[in-house]
């Protein structure tokens, strides 16, 4: 009888490092294509719980407490067997986004709010600056604000120098300069745009914006300055030509009794408050009766 003859531990140890170097990319592609069904179905379990939530809030099912200063809410759901926790969040920040303008699209926004001047990136504070105003006191003073800005190119980015001065004038005409302050910023891929919005004041500001340099040099780069709500105690001048003031007004206009709302949904797991899954800021139209 003719013995049959198997296979040598060498060419099965050849074969297994064959299959190993053939499994191995095979199995990488099937772990990565498990960890993109997970993190899909994990996306749509999110967008369906917003859903949920926003449907909630128009209806009318979550109700934002009394008190003016608080509007936050929230409310908790079983959803594929994991619980979340759902808060509610009244927002302003669109009011730009409303109003035909965003923020995100400056370099940078200098912002006029009642006695402050905030310096914003995309919706960012930056820095406050407290503004003065004229004071009636036993010895009348005057105090002019007024912001100089100068932007000097660095390779591909902008350097924004902000210099405030505070000027105090007397009754017996003479002047004494307050402490100045000085604010950088260096904008990567500009937009060569700057926006400046007054919003309520009646302090007396004036913003005095220099051209673009490269070094000491002035170039011909044009930078846009956009201003919105300006009254007749802000001014706005240039030194050099290649600064253009545009005017930024409404450009959706709404119907006297409709406001737009603006509202924060957060999702959070298992009511961990300190690290949201997720957030989405929704807007809206309401008819106010």
């Amino acid at each position: 009888m003719k013995r049959r003859k198997g296979y040598t531990l060498v060419e099965l140890l050849v074969a297994f490092a064959i299959f190993a170097i053939l499994i191995i990319p095979v199995s990488g592609m099937i772990n990565s294509a498990i960890r993109g069904n997970k993190s899909s179905k994990e996306k749509l379990e999110l967008v369906n719980i917003f859903n949920y939530a926003y449907e909630s809030y128009l209806n009318g099912d979550v109700k934002f407490p009394d008190n003016p200063d608080n509007n936050i809410n929230f409310i908790e759901i079983d959803y594929s067997d994991k619980k979340h926790k759902i808060r509610f969040e009244r927002v302003k920040q669109a009011e730009y986004q409303m109003k035909g303008i965003d923020y995100n699209s400056y370099d940078l926004v200098l912002k006029v709010d009642g006695n402050e001047l905030q310096l914003l990136e995309g919706d960012t504070k930056a820095q406050v600056s407290q503004l003065e105003k004229e004071k009636k006191i036993q010895n009348r003073e005057k105090v002019k604000n007024r912001v100089f800005i100068k932007v000097t190119l660095e390779n591909s980015a902008f350097k924004y120098e902000i210099k405030i001065n505070k000027i105090r004038e007397n009754d017996d005409e003479t002047f004494s300069n307050l402490p100045e302050e000085v604010f950088d910023k260096t904008i990567s891929n500009p937009s060569g745009k700057l926006l400046i919005d007054v919003n309520n004041t009646d302090y007396n500001i004036n913003f005095l914006i220099d051209g673009v340099y490269s070094g000491n040099d002035l170039i011909d780069r044009i930078l846009t300055v956009d201003y919105r709500n300006k009254p007749s105690n802000v001014n706005l001048a240039s030194v050099y030509p290649n600064v253009e003031f545009i005017e930024k007004t409404a450009t959706n206009s709404l119907d006297k009794n409709q406001r737009v709302e603006y509202v924060k949904i957060s999702i959070f797991k298992n009511s961990d408050l300190n690290n949201p899954l997720d957030e989405k800021i929704y807007e809206f139209s309401k008819i106010q009766k």
